[in-house]
């Protein structure tokens, strides 16, 4: 499972930090709808291709699986994270017993 955030938060990361403002990553708001932003980010998947670690497809079912939960919205969304998120993450095995 820790993998699997790793991942993800990197490949989204990686798309949306040359469009973002690199002194606040995860609070700037942007314009966009949440629909737009994830078919920019699909656009881009499509255009840079597959990467070493994860194919076009496996890139893009992440993207859809991130954008059915909270945290994966807000990764989309802002492309970082905040820091409730991070706590989210770190606390994640102590809130699920």
């Amino acid at each position: 499972m820790k993998k699997f955030f790793v991942l993800t938060i990197g490949l989204l990361i990686t798309l949306n930090s040359h469009s973002i403002d690199a002194k606040n990553l995860s609070h700037k708001i942007r314009e966009s709808t949440f629909e737009s932003t994830k078919q920019s980010i699909i656009e881009k998947i499509i255009a840079r291709g597959d990467l070493p670690y994860a194919t076009i497809n496996t890139q893009l079912q992440i993207l859809n699986d991130c954008s059915e939960f909270g945290l994966g919205r807000f990764l989309i969304e802002r492309g970082g994270l905040n820091g409730y998120w991070t706590n989210y993450i770190v606390q994640f095995p102590s809130n699920n017993p």
